[in-house]
């Protein structure tokens, strides 16, 4: 059986944001934050069965329900919609909720945050082409850290001194990039994993849950990061986006 035939694409967006209020719904290159990522998701219907938005936001739900019926159908419980809750809280409703009221249960399980609009054509298609070849429990978007490499970091003691944040690995030793051994960190671009991964038995590490014990990371070498998170870097994104609008639609 092919995987993508039971794939679920699901769009997370608390209403609630510290930083920016509204930020989901605040205008990003004169259209609402999330409608990037719900086009996004559109423009690869043919390689999953479902999408929704998961939301706790009257806002929110009524953005998504006016692109597609039915795109957000609930509105997902408020204490599983705080700014300290996991992924798991809202993947688990969201398969409860489909599994009840459309009698659907996906197989592989899509993760794509409105904080990251800037995603390549062709992240998604190479991202389940390299999980559907492999044996992974999961598979998530990462990139390169660069210039902030471990190896150049320090940490910060009671008194004020710096140490390094790995012994005997500063920039006395590694003071050309060129040296740096490559170092890499999940960006949040992307998270595909198995739906039975939600039936493991892990109490002490409750990610487990989505991620299993088999993730893989998929490199993404798109130029630009992105996560957006304060109004600088929203501001920033949506000058990237303005310039390079064509190799993101």
């Amino acid at each position: 059986m092919n995987r993508n035939s039971k794939a679920l694409i699901i769009i997370p967006a608390r209403g609630g944001s510290k930083r920016i209020k509204g930020k989901n719904i605040k205008l990003f290159g004169k259209k609402p934050l999330i409608q990037h990522t719900i086009n996004y998701a559109y423009k690869n219907t043919n390689l999953v069965k479902r999408i929704i938005v998961s939301t706790d936001s009257v806002k929110i739900q009524k953005i998504a329900n006016n692109f597609k019926k039915k795109l957000s159908p609930f509105l997902r419980p408020k204490e599983i919609s705080k700014s300290e809750s996991s992924d798991f809280g809202f993947v688990e409703h969201s398969l409860k909720w489909l599994k009840i009221n459309e009698n659907f249960i996906p197989e592989v399980v899509i993760i794509l945050r409105p904080t990251t609009p800037l995603r390549n054509k062709f992240l998604l298609k190479n991202m389940l082409k390299q999980f559907n070849s492999k044996k992974f429990s999961s598979l998530r978007s990462a990139r390169n850290v660069m210039h902030m490499n471990p190896f150049w970091m320090y940490r910060m003691s009671k008194k004020n001194k710096l140490t390094e944040a790995i012994k005997n690995k500063n920039f006395f030793k590694y003071y050309q990039s060129q040296k740096l051994p490559n170092f890499y960190k999940h960006d949040g671009y992307c998270d595909i994993f198995l739906s039975k991964n939600l039936k493991i038995n892990s109490k002490n590490e409750p990610l487990r849950k989505l991620y299993g014990y088999n993730m893989g990371f998929f490199i993404n070498n798109d130029p630009f990061f992105l996560n957006i998170d304060t109004l600088d870097e929203f501001k920033i994104g949506e000058l990237i986006y303005k310039v390079y609008k064509s190799k993101y639609v």
